[in-house]
């Protein structure tokens, strides 16, 4: 399998070649999917962390995961509404 990146300016020209076939913006929607998963592992993480009795709960590691995962879910978010033709 044999992948090029072709990179023009602004995501939506970017270029993907798997094993010769043109896939575009296949860099974006992969970078899309990356931030999705990672947002969900942090609040599931979130999640666990505020399911402990309330001595054991770390407040920094809670404040930290709900922070990080609200702007990962702003950033999903935005780049599904801006992929709407509505929005063109």
């Amino acid at each position: 399998m044999t992948l090029v990146l072709q990179t023009e300016p602004g995501c939506d020209t970017d270029t993907l070649l798997v094993d010769g076939r043109i896939n575009e913006g296949g860099l974006c929607d992969m970078t899309m999917g990356i931030i999705a998963i990672a947002s969900t592992f942090m609040w599931i993480a979130a999640i666990h962390e505020l399911i402990k009795p309330s001595k054991e709960q770390n407040n920094r590691k809670i404040i930290t995961l709900t922070s990080f995962g609200t702007l990962s879910t702003l950033i999903v978010t935005l780049s599904l509404l801006q992929s709407f033709p509505l929005f063109h």
